[in-house]
């Protein structure tokens, strides 16, 4: 059994139930939670123990300083960046992995000078990871990136929600709904979508949009001004509900990791078109380059034409290369190195002489 601090500064949407998801999926090892965030923890999670961290970035530091010696992990996960920063900023007497969940300078609505700074600061942040766990070998390559001698762990994000948990497949109709599902803020670009929705309705004003999430009122009133519905932070149920209903699903942001929300729509047969973004590399879902090619795409998915087909045997891709039982997989292959046997964090013990035992190759299923 391995103890595994979680470090969560932004516990809420994907990243909170990425980190639930992680813990349920491995109960055979014990899992803490130091946390803040728009939710709480509450309810059914699968933590043996979730505190609060204070306000503060030195307050925050110390708050996981003092757990690590509180509880005495095996292995700190240190979840997005500014965990990542409370995790590192001091040597811990535990290992740190550091899950980015998104690199921010790769945020191209920032200037030049602020993606230096960001991509500055996890260099030599990187330096105090035992290991970087990435979602996809694009991710595993920025951490490389950032320093040569960098351990890599890949570990794939999995659905959140499934229709075995009580909804029913669409079948791939696609129906007259183009949904998106996220945090409504600058990463998930809301004004990218307004723009893909007045294209595709200048040729079917019947299509509705729905935007489930919530975030800067500002960025919500222009959606609903552009008449897209936003429905909120939904409950397990309901985005179960919403996922049961047919729909294209159109993921908007400008960067990413790589999203539960177009994992779950695929688990649910959505026809599903991304933006092209560097996460989306090589998965096969149909890309579009610009809002205008977003529409033309989306059109010809509602029509069944061409891009129809195309979008069906990207979210099939999809769901057979990143699914529970390849993430179950990775991560059991980390923390099962990390237990508490003697000696068994060693194949990290020597950063970058032993990057060959925590390759993803090793860790990914598909």
């Amino acid at each position: 059994m391995t103890k595994i601090l979680h470090v969560v500064e932004c516990y809420g949407a994907g990243v909170g139930r990425a980190v639930q998801l992680w813990a349920k999926l491995t109960p055979e090892h014990e899992h803490h939670l130091l946390w803040e965030g728009e939710e709480s923890p509450t309810g059914e999670h699968a933590f043996a123990s979730a505190s609060r961290m204070p306000t503060g970035l030195f307050r925050r530091a110390k708050a996981v300083d003092a757990q690590v010696e509180n509880l005495r992990p095996d292995l700190v996960i240190a979840h997005s960046s500014w965990a990542g920063v409370y995790a590192r900023a001091r040597r811990l007497d535990a290992p740190v992995a550091y899950a980015p969940h998104a690199y921010k300078f790769e945020d191209t609505s920032e200037s030049r000078i602020r993606r230096a700074i960001y991509r500055f600061a996890e260099a030599r942040l990187t330096q105090r990871s035992r290991v970087t766990l990435a979602l996809t070998p694009h991710e595993e390559s920025l951490a490389r990136s950032l320093d040569s001698a960098a351990v890599t762990h890949i570990v794939p994000n999995s659905p959140t929600v499934t229709p075995d948990d009580g909804g029913n497949t669409t079948g791939f109709d696609p129906g007259r709904r183009v949904l998106m599902i996220g945090r409504i803020s600058p990463q998930k670009d809301p004004g990218h979508f307004i723009e893909v929705s007045h294209l595709v309705r200048q040729s079917r004003p019947d299509v509705e949009f729905v935007w489930a999430g919530e975030g800067d009122p500002e960025l919500t009133r222009r959606l609903q001004q552009a008449q897209i519905a936003v429905t909120g932070w939904l409950s397990r149920d309901a985005l179960i509900d919403l996922l049961s209903q047919a729909s294209v699903y159109y993921h908007s942001a400008i960067y990413e990791g790589f999203p539960l929300s177009v994992l779950d729509a695929g688990s649910f047969e959505h026809p599903i078109v991304v933006r092209a973004i560097s996460p989306f590399d090589g998965i096969g879902l149909v890309a579009a380059g610009s809002a205008g090619e977003a529409a033309e795409m989306i059109l010809s998915v509602l029509d069944r034409g061409p891009v129809y087909d195309l979008a069906v045997r990207g979210t099939r891709a999809l769901r057979a290369s990143m699914n529970r039982q390849s993430q179950v997989s990775a991560m059991r292959s980390l923390l099962e190195r990390f237990s508490g046997e003697p000696g068994s964090g060693r194949w990290l013990s020597d950063r970058g002489r032993d990057v060959s035992a925590a390759r993803g190759a090793e860790a990914v299923e598909t």
